[in-house]
């Protein structure tokens, strides 16, 4: 069943506009059941993937799939690892975004992986891991560990379940706690989920309350309400300063955050207002070779 692998992969290559690779593929023609190993994704070849999965399980409509139709009827995505790096030139491991000359000339759904639907009462997400790496800032790297998810399809709705057991800094011992998100993309469906309405809530170490909004998720543009507290010391340490202006930070209560802001993702954030509230701390930064300076407050 050759071609039902190779349809796969032209569908995942077309949509992501990446390089697609297997490292095993499996097909229970009895049960229907797709078992996919050691997948990887690329910008390109013989670069390093930006998402790679230890195993993927499927299970579709067999009639259809022998006919070149995919209809996804139970989907399982274990240990997925998804990397979002910047280079020290500025550019990323990410796919480059096609022009309008390019998309006239990518097949359409049909011809690119045959077509679609996703009929399934859940999606389920085990063990996932997320980094974001920065070599334009001293190698920062921010990672959220030990995700687990469900994606649930309303109509033309899908709810959004996701926890993650550790949100942190990994170039520094900086650790924030733990990640819960509820979630409800609107009006798109799995048909064309980019089309949506994102309506959303997360907290972080239980503490800190962020909503989430965007009237559509293909817009990149989001709203951002945060209200809650956290330790000084974490505040400080998981912004990417620069190790030639670092700040050392002695404090042992928390900062009250409230504020909300407008992020266009990899081009802007606005801030609407920003309050905080601090206790009794010291602060001290340095720069490259000057003395250092404090402040109290």
């Amino acid at each position: 069943m050759s071609f039902i692998r190779q349809l796969i992969e032209r569908k995942i290559s077309s949509v992501t506009g990446a390089t697609v690779m297997f490292g095993e593929f499996k097909f229970a023609p009895m049960s229907g059941t797709i078992e996919v190993l050691n997948a990887k994704i690329a910008a390109e070849r013989f670069v390093p993937p930006f998402l790679a999965i230890d195993r993927i399980e499927a299970q579709v409509a067999v009639s259809r799939a022998l006919r070149g139709e995919i209809c996804v009827k139970s989907l399982v995505i274990d240990r997925p690892v998804f990397i979002y790096q910047i280079h020290s030139d500025g550019k990323t491991n990410q796919p480059q975004r096609k022009t309008k000359s390019d998309e006239s000339i990518v097949p359409k759904e049909k011809g690119a992986g045959g077509t679609w639907e996703f009929n399934t009462e859940k999606i389920a997400i085990n063990s996932g891991r997320f980094e974001y790496r920065d070599a334009t800032r001293d190698n920062y790297k921010l990672t959220v560990e030990g995700i687990n998810a469900t994606i649930t399809p309303e109509k033309q709705d899908i709810a959004i379940s996701l926890t993650a057991d550790s949100v942190g800094r990994r170039d520094r011992e900086i650790e924030i706690g733990t990640l819960k998100f509820l979630g409800k993309l609107a009006g798109g469906g799995l048909r064309d989920p980019l089309a949506s309405s994102l309506s959303s809530r997360a907290s972080l170490a239980d503490s800190v309350i962020i909503d989430i909004t965007t009237s559509m998720l293909a817009n990149r543009c989001f709203d951002i309400a945060i209200a809650g507290a956290l330790p000084l010391q974490t505040l400080v340490g998981i912004l990417p300063l620069s190790r030639a202006q670092t700040w050392a930070v002695n404090a042992s209560g928390s900062v009250g955050v409230r504020g909300s802001m407008s992020v266009e993702l990899l081009k802007s954030i606005r801030l609407s207002n920003l309050e905080l509230k601090v206790g009794e701390f010291s602060i001290e930064r340095t720069f490259g070779n000057l003395n250092p300076a404090k402040a109290r407050a």
